[in-house]
């Protein structure tokens, strides 16, 4: 049931967003700004989108240290299979998929999984916000903006801060949960306490700073290559706007994926993107013909490429995802 009702609102919202960006628009301008596209930039595009993953699955692998034995590759596999998940169901059930399917395959406790999925979220917000601040000298920027930044970025800041500190207390806190679980019948296992123990783990890669220092590296480099995505549409399209367009186009967007939407993120995604071009003055029919084209380079190549990791991995969608439901309930 509680599915099936963020279900519906993110369609609702989707709905509305498409019924928003399509307002006004000249279906024959979109077509003559498609056309007038210069369709190779479409390839370093979608190559800097794919080594993106790939550097997201180094930085994966350093937050599961100090444990070992896990590759790159096999890594690589599961975050793409997580975004063809994301792109085709609901309620973002590609992170939980990853933390089943590293669990299943990879070697690490999937409740240790489950809390590095939370921290590069974290991470990526935070990293996000980073270039926000950057940008602010040579952006007007609305009110609406810094307003959902503050508020994203408060919740970010407090809830990594929130778990390092929990985190380094774990040698206090698992044992106490554990004495004043042996009482009870059923729990008295220290199920939950272990359980536990391997959620708070998640923090422990940051009790290195050289590899404090990497993790920030890898954030820094994946969300390079991810404007860097937004830069080679804008060049196909020749768009008369400064390289900051393609940053805040990209941190207007991770910010509109947390609210709910259809999968994929169609409609909001189209809809957020036209809106921040709009504060540099591009024309909204041009505006939603680049949103069409980014949308597309985007998630084409990684759905294929989660595809073939499935095939690969011998796994069915049907079962992951089903795992990946109840490990969310």
């Amino acid at each position: 049931m509680k599915a099936n009702w963020r279900l519906w609102l993110g369609i609702g919202l989707s709905l509305v967003c498409l019924c928003l960006v399509v307002r006004g628009i000249d279906p024959d301008e979109v077509r003559t700004a498609l056309s007038g596209v210069n369709y190779f930039w479409l390839f370093p595009s979608a190559a800097a989108g794919v080594v993106s993953v790939w550097f997201k699955a180094l930085r994966w692998r350093l937050l599961f240290l100090p444990r070992t034995g896990l590759r790159t590759g096999k890594l690589f596999s599961i975050t793409m299979i997580g975004y063809v998940i994301n792109s085709v169901l609901p309620a973002r059930l590609g992170d939980p998929a990853r933390a089943v399917l590293v669990g299943e395959m990879g070697g690490a406790p999937t409740a240790q999984a489950l809390a590095t999925v939370v921290i590069e979220r974290l991470l990526d917000v935070l990293t996000l916000l980073v270039f926000l601040v950057a940008l602010m000298p040579f952006i007007g920027m609305p009110d609406w903006l810094w307003r959902s930044a503050f508020v994203v970025g408060l919740a970010a800041v407090g809830g990594f801060v929130g778990l390092l500190l929990i985190g380094r207390r774990r040698d206090r806190l698992v044992p106490a949960l554990t004495r004043l679980l042996r009482p009870l019948p059923v729990l008295g296992s220290g199920a939950i306490a272990k359980q536990l123990d391997h959620l708070l783990s998640g923090m422990d890669a940051f009790g290195s700073p050289g590899n404090s220092a990497m993790i920030a590296f890898y954030c820094l480099v994946i969300w390079v290559l991810s404007v860097s995505q937004n830069y080679f549409v804008q060049l196909g399209f020749a768009l008369p706007v400064p390289a900051t367009a393609a940053v805040l186009v990209c941190i207007v967007n991770v910010l509109g994926m947390l609210i709910p939407s259809s999968p994929g993120y169609i409609g909001v995604f189209h809809y957020l993107t036209v809106l921040t071009l709009g504060l540099f003055a591009v024309d909204p029919s041009v505006a939603l013909s680049y949103a069409i084209v980014l949308h597309l380079t985007i998630f084409v190549p990684l759905v294929a490429a989660g595809l073939l990791a499935l095939w690969r991995e011998s796994l069915s969608f049907a079962k992951v995802s089903a795992r990946a439901a109840r490990l969310e309930q």
